[in-house]
């Protein structure tokens, strides 16, 4: 609960939009429009998207949507975009996630902040501990992100302690 913002959270055009996208290519794909605060190394999450069942192309048209509704007016080619690396594979051929989003409108997209192996489990840790420093706040209506926050794990030895598998539960 103390990552979850007590009233809703505005979209502020003075500060820029992030989209970081989990394409969850049969099942569900989530974005977070989050607007990061360099000053305080804070991170705002204003909304999330949510398609499930859809394709790349019908995902992204209902992302336009939800950025539009925001309050964001700009270029879709002005936002930073960070998709889960998986929707680059097979890029050149046309054939891949992300090829559905560029075909609408998202023209550029910026580096994984987090690659390798190893990058759930950093990441994780990284948000883990920006929620437990306080520096991070999901709208209230963010339900999906929430409960990412709040049940993310993997599997833990209750005896030893230790991680029984490198995938999450």
């Amino acid at each position: 609960d103390i990552h979850v913002a007590k009233e809703r959270i505005v979209y502020d055009p003075a500060l820029p939009l992030v989209i970081g996208v989990d394409f969850g290519h049969a099942r569900k794909t989530v974005a977070a429009l989050c607007q990061p605060v360099m000053a305080s190394r804070r991170m705002r999450i204003v909304a999330e998207y949510v398609g499930e069942h859809r394709n790349a192309k019908e995902n992204a048209l209902g992302l336009i949507e939800k950025i539009r509704s925001v309050g964001y007016h700009g270029a879709l080619e002005n936002l930073d975009m960070i998709p889960d690396p998986s929707a680059l594979s097979d890029e050149l051929s046309g054939r891949s996630v992300w090829s559905g989003y560029r075909g609408v409108g998202f023209t550029s997209y910026g580096a994984p902040l987090i690659v390798g192996p190893d990058s759930v489990d950093v990441g994780c840790t990284v948000v883990r501990s920006m929620i437990i420093d306080g520096r991070v706040e999901v709208d209230p209506e963010c339900e999906v992100i929430i409960e990412g926050f709040e049940q993310y794990h993997r599997p833990v030895d209750r005896i030893t302690g230790e991680v029984r598998s490198n995938k999450p539960e």
